[in-house]
């Protein structure tokens, strides 16, 4: 692993549909994609997803994309890479040297839960008829159809390690790709490590734990801070909220906590209390180093209104002034 190297971030409204809905099997499922414009999909098996799962697939593809470009600078063309749990978890958080075997707050094994995860998503079928959209946007070179296995990889065994297929692409990843809807992120601002300036100082990094927390939390706010900085996205919210109710889905709660899969179902107010303010403060530890590194300008703390006096309670987030190429920080 590189760690120069680029991570990609599916940000299409069709991987936003697997991740936050229960998908029942064989059924066509309809996106709409666009003010007159839809596409379909369908998978052989019901289908769920985390966004936990979504970051290991995203470093799935990044490893892919890695693959295929070193395959093609030696000039050799291999068919397939070995990968393992260790190297993808590598990937999500952009250090090299980091251990899987580490446990979330369930107590479930990293490991075994990334490798349930491959098992699963490497025996899912899934198509996508995109036609109408491939119309609209003129493209050439596209199949109208894409089909084929989730991840196209196979264990070795009863080993931790998968069969990674160079040969064949990643159905959900080549449509994203193909409309540009892919956030290029490079490893370093994922690492937030130490960082040394031409004057010969260093910018403290990050010393967060990379629980499972810590790295959603990462990949939601880089991916809202990319998709900011894109003069080509006509979203402007710069509001990040960790909870509110959903106006798409009646009864439905919206935002960072949700999507993480925290809530305050399960315990007391007091612990989930508890609970917002460590995700608060690890929200501002990693917004802070980029402030510091100068990729963002700055932040301010919606909850807290006239002075430094907490108002509003435990709300999220605006983002503020400039944001930088992240390449600069490669």
């Amino acid at each position: 692993m590189q760690t120069s190297g680029i991570f990609y971030m599916n940000n299409c409204k069709l991987m936003q549909e697997l991740y936050k809905k229960e998908i029942p099997a064989k059924q066509k499922q309809t996106v709409k994609v666009g003010e007159d414009c839809t596409i379909q999909f369908a998978v052989k098996e019901p289908f769920s997803m985390t966004y936990f799962e979504k970051i290991v697939c995203d470093a799935v593809y990044s490893i892919w994309q890695a693959e295929r470009y070193r395959s093609m600078i030696e000039g050799k063309n291999r068919e397939s890479a070995m990968i393992t749990p260790t190297e993808i978890l590598a990937w999500m958080t952009g250090k090299p040297d980091i251990r899987v075997n580490k446990v979330s707050r369930e107590g479930t094994a990293r490991s075994e839960r990334i490798c349930e995860l491959l098992e699963r998503l490497g025996q899912t079928d899934i198509a996508i008829w995109w036609g109408e959209e491939l119309r609209q946007r003129q493209l050439l070179g596209v199949a109208p159809v894409l089909a084929g296995k989730f991840l196209p990889l196979v264990r070795d065994g009863k080993k931790e390690r998968f069969q990674l297929s160079l040969k064949y692409g990643l159905p959900v990843y080549e449509y994203a790709s193909a409309i540009h809807q892919m956030v290029r992120i490079p490893l370093t601002l994922l690492a937030c490590g130490d960082r040394k300036q031409e004057d010969g100082s260093v910018i403290p990094g990050v010393t967060l734990r990379n629980t499972d927390a810590v790295i959603q939390l990462k990949h939601i706010l880089l991916q809202r801070i990319e998709l900011l900085r894109n003069p080509n996205n006509s979203f402007a919210n710069r509001k990040l909220r960790y909870e509110y109710d959903s106006h798409i889905v009646s009864g439905r709660k919206d935002g960072i906590f949700p999507l993480m899969g925290e809530s305050g179902d399960c315990g007391t107010q007091a612990s989930w209390l508890h609970r917002k303010q460590n995700l608060h403060k690890q929200v501002c530890t990693i917004l802070d180093y980029y402030v510091r590194i100068g990729y963002l300008t700055e932040y301010t703390d919606a909850g807290k209104k006239e002075g430094n006096k907490r108002r509003s309670g435990i709300v999220g987030v605006d983002l503020a002034g400039e944001i930088r190429n992240p390449d600069i920080f490669r």
